[in-house]
């Protein structure tokens, strides 16, 4: 997999949280665990697909999502295997749950 230095090193939580729509859909997608159709999530979300799909498409190129094309749709799941879904979105999302459950 390829990473640009910036996204690497650099701004990695600002480039993949960087607008609500992204924060919104990792959430989804880190608990959860499926795939879906970029209107199925944005369905779920409450988001236009139109909103949504700059974030899609980002965070596919990225490799934090992973897309495969089903017939005429694009199917998107989280990339459990990247570093930063791994290290930084798990632990972050799952400390978010316990926080909110604690106050």
């Amino acid at each position: 997999m390829v990473y640009n230095n910036t996204m690497r090193f650099g701004r990695c939580l600002e480039s993949v949280l960087g607008k609500p729509s992204k924060i919104a859909l990792l959430r989804e997608l880190l608990r959860t665990r499926k795939e879906y159709t970029g209107r199925e999530v944005a369905r779920a979300l409450k988001i236009v697909p139109t909103v949504l799909r700059p974030s899609l498409e980002e965070l596919a190129g990225q490799g934090v999502i992973l897309a495969r094309r089903a017939g005429r749709a694009i199917l998107y799941r989280l990339n459990e295997d990247h570093v930063i879904v791994r290290d930084l979105l798990e632990p972050l999302y799952a400390g978010e749950g316990a926080l909110l459950e604690r106050y």
